[in-house]
């Protein structure tokens, strides 16, 4: 081989291994680059939407704050805006990389020192926003210039223009052209006009600076730049150019803050478990959740209200005190309300799903239910308040119930009477008669999944810890004529493309028979109807109602759960730390006054009708005395429930005899 063949030869190795190396380089340069040979390669970031059943947003969870929306919902003024302001030769130029903008570039940064730049197409700018990096190198510049090309090569101009218009941001959070049209004009981008098209046209160079938020003077100044390229390129006439260049900008209000912070991040909890974060942040789930923002709203006033109530008595030194409400439709279960404390930005510990207390009194349903159910005892049926003691098999000592008057008890009443005035005594002496764990079933029948002392007589007076929303879903079991079913706060959920990931239709069960839902409901009234009932305060909204109090020991919590026919509503106020409230906070104080002012407007826009009897329930007139039937003559008389065939058979003496005698006279003996 002669000398000049093997010098041929050797520049052919290195330009051969140069080639190599540089290809070698450009592939580890480009490796991770998207493929884009189609729009189904197209997956942006894109925010989860929570949405009420009719329609409204409540909430939302994302990284990039995005809706991406069809290109022909993409009204032509804003893509023309766009155009002349940003790429004005963008449907005539061939590829996607402006190869002058980048000699430029080059000569800038090289030459003259200048910051490092290259062409900004439009197509370059679509790339810029995959590569979602804020450095300024030639690595970077050839990975925009490699993928600006295959993106040039592979999809049409409207399909690049549609990528831009979904991709780019626009301040505040907001990406894509539908979310930055929904935050600044409170409208879908198809109902913009052209003053609104030209700002947001303006916007994308410097999102921030031109913000009509912080910047309207420099904002408007953006927007007459675009006004006049559009005019320059004939997509206006110079009349319209000067029309929209006098007006002004107008952004819409800043709305009011978003209801439900604490129902959203219970929301936010079971997609982050259920679906991981990446889907939750950014795969554009639609989910639909069981809130009313009316009811919502009703329900975060009323906890402040109550709060402020509880702390003007008392003024503590040392910390205000929590509460908690829930609200939920006793047919569908929907979860209408949830506020899990006083104050989401201070605490977002959830007391309303999060916090298990004792429930004191609010807990006497479920003793009631079994008595009813058991068959023993009737709502007319007459029972002892007298001082009891029971032993607890769990410690082996002995144990006297005290009513909340402690020393006050008022000998033979009816069931009816002894729930209304909430009788601790009379609670113990059922659970003694029916059995501890027959009143632990029938609570879990009814909804309570929590934990219960199954063994122990103090089961009657609520020692269980449960948490406000099982225990309000639970009285919607009675609501609802002893269908049970679990409350739903996530209703469906829907992915980017529509597909029905889930769809949770309420599955109601049978926990008890329909009669002893509806005369324990009959029982209940009373707490709420009866002058001496316990819940009295609440007999001038309108009703029907039923509720009862709960105020465990040392009146370290407070609660109140009722419902209308249509609607079930629970209270919770207390101390984190379990101290107690202060003297006289009980259920009837501290906790009724929230759930009443909720009820308040709540009715108003559930208006309540009477509880509906299932047609086998029994109806007799009785004495209230006695628990028996009313003679003919006896004006007292009032109209009780029964289960059929455990009605009473006898007949209370006329009016003017003894009571006390005619009880043990007729053969029937109290409890």
């Amino acid at each position: 081989m002669t000398r000049r063949a093997s010098l041929w030869k050797g520049i052919g190795v290195v330009l051969a291994a140069a080639a190599a190396g540089g290809g070698t380089a450009l592939w580890w340069t480009c490796r991770d680059l998207p493929r884009f040979d189609s729009l189904l390669d197209y997956e942006p970031r894109e925010a989860t939407r929570l949405f009420t059943p009719d329609g409204r947003q409540v909430g939302a969870f994302f990284h990039e704050d995005r809706t991406v929306v069809p290109f022909d919902q993409i009204p032509k003024i804003l893509e023309q805006a766009v155009i002349s302001s940003e790429d004005k030769d963008f449907y005539t130029r061939v590829g996607g990389v402006s190869f002058t903008g980048i000699l430029r570039g080059f000569v800038k940064h090289y030459i003259f020192r200048g910051r490092l730049e290259g062409g900004s197409t439009i197509t370059a700018q679509v790339v810029k926003t995959f590569l979602l990096s804020p450095e300024r190198t030639w690595r970077r510049k050839i990975r925009e210039a490699v993928l600006a090309e295959r993106i040039g090569a592979h999809l049409s101009r409207d399909e690049i223009l549609y990528l831009y218009l979904n991709q780019v941001c626009f301040g505040h959070e907001r990406y894509g052209v539908e979310e930055a049209s929904r935050y600044y004009f409170g409208k879908h981008v198809w109902e913009i006009d052209v003053g609104q098209a030209a700002m947001l046209a303006g916007m994308v160079q410097r999102p921030q600076a031109f913000s009509p938020i912080h910047h309207p003077q420099e904002a408007k100044r953006r927007q007459l730049y675009v006004l006049h390229r559009m005019a320059e390129d004939g997509v206006i006439t110079p009349a319209d150019e000067a029309a929209w260049a006098a007006r002004p900008i107008e952004v819409r209000k800043k709305p009011e803050d978003a209801a439900g912070p604490y129902y959203v991040e219970e929301v936010r909890r079971y997609l982050e478990a259920r679906y991981g974060p990446a889907q939750l942040y950014e795969g554009g789930l639609s989910v639909t959740v069981g809130m009313d923002p009316d009811l919502q709203r009703a329900a975060e006033a009323a906890v402040a209200a109550g709060l402020a109530g509880i702390e003007s008595r008392h003024h503590y030194a040392d910390g205000l005190p929590e509460a908690a409400f829930a609200a939920v439709d006793p047919v569908d279960r929907r979860v209408l309300a949830l506020v899990g404390g006083g104050n989401f930005a201070k605490s977002s510990f959830d007391r309303a799903t999060q916090a298990k207390r004792q429930p004191g009194s609010a807990f006497k349903p479920f003793v009631y239910s079994a008595a009813i159910d058991s068959g023993k005892f009737t709502a007319a049926s007459v029972v002892l308040d007298t001082p009891v003691v029971v032993r607890d098999p769990a410690t082996g000592r002995e144990w006297k119930p005290q009513n909340d008057e402690r020393d006050v008890f008022e000998g033979p009443m009816t069931l009816r009477t002894a729930l209304a005035r909430s009788k601790n005594t009379v609670s113990v002496q059922l659970t003694e008669a029916v059995g501890t764990q027959a009143v632990a079933d029938m609570a879990h029948r009814m909804g309570i999944v929590s934990k219960l002392p199954e063994d122990s007589p103090t089961i009657a007076l609520g020692t269980g810890d449960v948490s406000l929303l099982e225990l309000t879903n639970a009285y919607a079991t009675l609501d609802d004529g002893g269908q049970v079913a679990e409350p739903r706060i996530v209703l469906r959920v829907a992915d980017r493309k529509g597909k029905v990931l889930e769809d949770d239709p309420v599955s109601p069960k049978s926990a008890l028979r329909p009669e002893v839902a509806y005369i324990v409901t009959s029982l209940l009234q009373a707490v709420i109807d009866d002058p001496t009932g316990t819940g009295h305060r609440a007999h001038d909204l309108p009703g029907p109602l039923a509720g009862k109090t709960g105020t465990p020991s040392d009146f370290r919590d407070a609660w109140f759960v009722g419902y209308s026919s249509s609607l079930v509503a629970g209270a919770w106020i207390g101390f984190d730390d379990h101290r107690p409230l202060g003297a006289g906070e009980q259920g009837a104080r501290a906790a009724l006054p929230i759930w009443m002012a909720f009820m308040k407007r709540a009715l108003a826009l559930r208006p309540p009708a009477p509880f509906a009897a299932p047609p086998s329930v029994v109806v007799a007139r009785v004495d209230p005395a006695t628990g028996k039937l009313a003679p003919p003559e006896d004006p007292d008389g009032v109209d009780e429930p029964f289960v059929p065939g455990t009605q009473p058979t006898a007949t209370a003496l006329p009016p003017g005899e003894s009571h006390g005698k005619d009880i043990f006279l007729q053969g029937d003996q109290p409890l």
